[in-house]
């Protein structure tokens, strides 16, 4: 009996990368949890190669595509970037990494759209309760989770997002299933949203919800009680804790830090204006002292990285995707499904602030970028296995 038959091949490629879609967010790379996603790659061209319906389903899909277009001149044209920065020699390592993105986003419409929530907001969720076991109890309301979970992201804003992120997994699930037991895990995630005390994320979720606002209706009085009970235990939770005041502090200082970080994005438009139609190139990074003389090496801006690094012609590739991005978005608030428009919205806004780049092996921007992209290009109604 031969192991390498079209069903096994799809059966293995199904359970690999659903494993590493589980443990992606929650272990991060450690446990080298990305050698799942080489075999579930691995299995994907085997697929295209032995299979003529798989490879016909494929082309046939073309939204996804579409948005594969519109992705590839980022992805090619800032892997060539490398030519003119200070490491020409990784054109190789970030054209790799390209096309892994390109496969993640391929793979993951393969999967079953309750089936991907599911995974996603299981590890995301447990990655949170994770979070408040292993962190420090007597700071819980001072230290933002700081040090908590050994795999969670040490930027306290991407554990944040990813809290962002399954949020919205969440009320997905709730509108496929009409299980209303997940406002639960919901509201704890919100209120772990609340501890980490990051101001972007926190405002980018509640903006990008405005949005549904527009498509409320009678038969969504129940949702929204649920919600607001929720909101108001919750406020009531930090008055009687007294956090309420060390969140409103944070968020008033939160107006004189801005003046910092207009100061990087200062400088980096005038750096940015020395190289300004390719940039300096895809290894770049700031070497700045702000006004407070803290070293800064990042933009705190993808916007501002993706200017930085790879000037007006770069920003244009990066257009590319969003404004493809928005179309889709805007066909899914169309067809009922404007809680994938406000992940997709609440993405962009998360990378108002954070400047992390987002081309490299499988790290906190593919969940907090091409995930949230990858959601947006699949079907409307996505029953794949």
């Amino acid at each position: 009996m031969k192991l390498l038959t079209i069903d096994n091949i799809n059966k293995g490629r199904y359970l690999t990368f659903s494993l590493f879609l589980f443990f992606m967010p929650l272990l991060g790379d450690y446990f080298r949890v990305t050698n799942l996603f080489h075999i579930s790659f691995a299995l994907f061209l085997l697929s295209l190669l032995m299979d003529k319906q798989f490879r016909q389903q494929f082309i046939a899909e073309k939204d996804m595509l579409y948005g594969i277009l519109a992705m590839s001149p980022f992805l090619i044209y800032f892997s060539l970037s490398n030519l003119w920065s200070d490491n020409a020699g990784n054109i190789i390592s970030t054209l790799k990494h390209s096309l892994y993105i390109i496969a993640f986003v391929v793979l993951f419409s393969q999967l079953n759209k309750k089936w991907r929530c599911n995974l996603l907001f299981a590890s995301l969720t447990i990655l949170c309760l994770l979070t408040f076991w292993y962190v420090d109890k007597n700071h819980i309301l001072t230290k933002r989770l700081e040090h908590g979970f050994f795999a969670a992201p040490d930027n306290v804003i991407d554990l944040a997002g990813y809290f962002g992120i399954a949020i919205f997994l969440g009320l997905i699930l709730i509108r496929e299933t009409g299980r209303h037991l997940l406002y639960v895990p919901i509201a704890i995630l919100f209120i772990a949203m609340l501890l980490t005390q990051s101001r972007g994320p926190v405002l980018a979720l509640l903006i990008a919800c405005l949005p549904l606002l527009l498509r409320f209706h009678k038969n969504h009085v129940r949702h929204l009680l649920i919600t607001a009970a929720m909101l108001i235990t919750i406020a009531a939770l930090a008055y009687f804790t007294h956090y309420s005041d060390e969140l409103i502090a944070r968020f008033v200082n939160s107006y004189k830090q801005s003046f910092i970080r207009f100061g990087i994005w200062q400088h980096t438009l005038e750096l940015s204006m020395q190289h300004p139609w390719f940039g300096w190139g895809f290894d770049k990074q700031l070497k700045f002292v702000n006004s407070v003389q803290q070293h800064i090496h990042t933009t705190h801006s993808l916007y501002f990285s993706t200017l930085l690094k790879g000037g007006i012609t770069g920003l244009l590739t990066l257009v590319i995707i969003i404004a493809y991005g928005l179309y889709r978005s805007l066909q899914h608030f169309k067809n009922g499904q404007a809680l994938e428009s406000s992940l997709f919205c609440f993405s962009l806004m998360f990378y108002l602030t954070q400047g992390m780049f987002v081309i490299g092996n499988p790290d906190i921007y593919w969940v907090m970028f091409w995930l949230p992209y990858a959601i947006i290009l699949t079907p409307f109604q996505n029953q794949k296995i």
